[in-house]
């Protein structure tokens, strides 16, 4: 089917938006042109955001041209044209019911099912097939800035800006158990042990015109705090390694740590990214490995047998990483509202996945590797098709 339609193009942004007939629906591609200079741009689906307006199909895509200056709406034309073969970073499904801004999201392990956690108190369960949402969990007086499912995926935790964290249990919604802080501080970033039983948390507390960080290690089954360790610079990410007793920080001051979880404190540190604040830390599935990624717009791999950097991976000002299952891969989300595949081995891009409004916060794999999740603070939840 190939039609034209009424294109308007925003010359500050590089947006375009256009209406197609709802029989244009199975679209996998627009293709733009200029009829001023005769350029064209092909936009696959991935770079769509599919919404329902007035009896019409609203697609609305980020298209950036070599002569935005030229580019007007005078001279735009919108064609549609089914394409044989799908493009292989399609988007599968927006959740966007959250009314602030998403800060975690993750697959549940069946990878049917989708969890996040936003600014809007609010913890949500999603079916990634229908795209419902199956459960709303309400609990916070803050706003949540942290979430982690347990390993066995029954119960997860999140951590809240009202020094408030709350252990749930994913199947019914309801709390478990509830957790304080210290007075004034505000909770970070947390994890779960390897067991299930445990959980750590990173904070941080203004006194005056000093910053006050600490960890805590918590008894998830009493809801006792087990110990308090002072960090020496406020941590903002933090997770616990699933094969050996140790936790890996990052915060302002551009170290990572190594803590003992066995109460032996702080194992080592080594600068990394530059010695610039690190946003995100992460652990891959076999603890081998593990990411960081930092305000100087690196994300590294770590070789944690010999504390070597492996790969260095160049980004915009990221705020989210993760590593594929089968650690070939890592995803990378931040300021730049857009998420990126990147191979391990090589250090190279494989593909962009945009379509999100303001940046991304939490990035993470399907437990196949298959798929990938975006979480923004546009209020958004995206769930994409990834590329073999």
């Amino acid at each position: 089917m190939q039609g034209k339609q009424w294109a308007e193009l925003d010359d500050r942004t590089h947006q375009v938006k256009w209406y197609l007939e709802e029989t244009a629906r199975s679209v996998d591609y627009i293709e733009l042109s200029n009829a001023a200079n005769s350029q064209s741009w092909r936009l696959h689906s991935n770079h769509m955001d599919f919404r329902v307006g007035q009896g019409r199909w609203q697609w609305l895509a980020q298209g950036y041209w070599l002569d935005p200056e030229e580019t007007t709406a005078n001279t735009a034309v919108a064609t549609t044209e089914k394409q044989a073969a799908r493009a292989p970073n399609r988007l599968i499904q927006v959740f966007g019911h959250h009314t602030s801004a998403v800060r975690a999201a993750t697959f549940t392990r069946d990878g049917r099912q989708a969890l996040s956690a936003s600014f809007d108190h609010m913890v949500r369960l999603w079916d990634i097939k229908t795209g419902e949402e199956i459960d709303r969990m309400a609990g916070h007086n803050g706003v949540i800035d942290s979430m982690d499912l347990s390993p066995d995926g029954k119960r997860i935790l999140t951590a809240s800006w009202d020094n408030h964290m709350i252990l749930w249990d994913v199947a019914s919604g309801n709390r478990v158990r509830e957790f304080y802080d210290d007075p004034g501080f505000i909770l970070r970033d947390l994890s779960f042990s390897p067991d299930g039983g445990s959980a750590v948390t990173c904070s941080d507390r203004r006194d005056n015109n000093t910053v006050v960080s600490h960890l805590l290690y918590w008894d998830l089954e009493s809801g006792e705090r087990l110990r308090e360790v002072v960090a020496p610079s406020p941590t903002w990410s933090i997770d616990w390694s699933p094969t050996e007793p140790w936790v890996l920080s990052g915060g302002t001051d551009g170290l990572l740590r190594l803590w003992g979880t066995e109460g032996s404190g702080e194992l080592r540190n080594w600068t990394a990214n530059s010695g610039s604040p690190i946003m995100a830390v992460t652990f891959s599935v076999d603890g081998r490995f593990a990411l960081s990624a930092g305000r100087d717009s690196r994300v590294v791999l770590w070789n944690l047998r010999t504390f070597s950097k492996t790969t260095e991976l160049r980004t915009t000002l990221p705020e989210a990483a993760a590593i594929s299952p089968d650690n070939q891969r890592a995803l990378t989300g931040g300021f730049d509202q857009v998420m990126r595949l990147w191979d391990l081995a090589s250090g190279k891009e494989i593909a962009r996945l945009e379509g999100h409004a303001q940046t991304i916060r939490s990035v993470g794999f399907s437990p196949d590797g298959r798929q990938a999740i975006s979480a923004s603070d546009d209020g958004s939840v995206r769930v994409w098709q990834l590329p073999p």
